[in-house]
C-alpha cells in the first residue's frame, strides 16, 4: 500500500464531557489521512451528546463523521470497543474527550508506513512529558498510539472503567506487531484532574476519597 494510500479514524468515547469535548474536537487537525471521525455518547447526562451533534453539523465538510449514541451508560471499555466495531479506516487513532491534539499531530500522520503500532509523546498538565520508546512503551500506556485495524483484528479490550487501553496495548503486543516511535510530542493528556477516574483514585490512596465515588463513571 502506498503511503498516501492509508487512511484513520479518530474514535472518541465521551461520557459527561461537555466541559472538554468541544476542544477536544477541534484540535483534530485537517489531514488528507483521516478518513472519520467516530464519537460514542456512553449514555451522558449533560450537553455531549448535543455539543456531538453540533460539532457533526458544522463539521461536515471536513471529515465522515459518525456520532453514535449509547443510550445508556456502559462504560469506556464497552465504549471503546464499539468504536472499534465501526471503524472502517487502515488504522484507529483514539482520543480521550477532555484531552486534545497538539499541532504536531499532523507530523505523526505523515509517519504512517505501515507499522503496527505506531508511537507518540504526550505532555501532562504538570508539563511532564511522556517520551515513549522500547522501554517506556510498558510504563506509559494511555492515548498515544496509533494501530493498525488489521492488527486489531477481532481483538477487543476488557470492558471495564479502568485499565481497558492497557488491556488492548498488551493483547496486541502479543501478536509481536512491527513499531515505530516518531518521539513527537502530539497529544496533551489531561491529567491530573481530581474529577477524573484517575484522579478519584489516587485521592483514595491518600486516604481522601469521597463516599460518591461508586456513583462516579467519568474517563481518565
Amino acid at each position: 500500500t502506498k503511503t498516501e494510500d492509508w487512511t484513520v479514524s479518530v474514535v472518541i468515547p465521551a461520557y459527561n464531557a461537555s466541559k472538554d469535548l468541544k476542544r477536544c474536537l477541534d484540535s483534530i487537525p485537517d489531514h488528507k489521512f483521516i478518513k472519520e471521525v467516530i464519537v460514542y455518547n456512553d449514555g451522558s447526562t449533560d450537553d455531549t451528546l448535543k455539543i456531538m451533534k453540533q460539532w457533526e453539523k458544522d463539521n461536515k465538510d471536513r471529515f465522515s463523521i459518525k456520532m453514535i449514541d449509547g443510550k445508556e451508560n456502559r462504560g469506556v471499555g464497552y465504549a471503546f470497543n464499539r468504536l472499534i466495531d465501526a471503524n472502517t479506516s487502515d488504522y484507529i487513532l483514539r482520543m480521550d474527550s477532555d484531552d486534545y491534539f497538539t499541532d504536531k499531530m499532523p507530523l505523526v500522520l505523515d509517519m504512517i508506513n505501515g507499522a503496527g503500532i505506531i508511537y507518540f509523546n504526550m505532555t501532562d498538565n504538570k508539563g511532564y512529558r511522556h517520551d515513549l520508546d522500547h522501554k517506556l512503551k510498558l510504563l506509559t500506556v494511555a492515548c498515544c498510539h496509533i494501530y493498525k485495524s488489521s492488527l486489531i483484528g477481532d481483538t477487543r479490550c476488557k470492558e471495564s472503567n479502568w485499565g481497558e487501553d492497557r488491556d488492548l496495548f498488551f493483547k496486541l503486543l502479543v501478536k509481536r506487531p512491527t513499531e515505530l516511535f516518531t518521539h513527537i510530542d502530539a497529544y496533551h493528556y489531561n491529567f491530573p484532574r481530581p474529577e477524573s477516574l484517575t484522579g478519584i483514585r489516587m485521592a483514595r490512596r491518600n486516604g481522601k476519597f469521597s463516599v460518591q465515588e461508586p456513583r462516579l463513571n467519568l474517563f481518565t
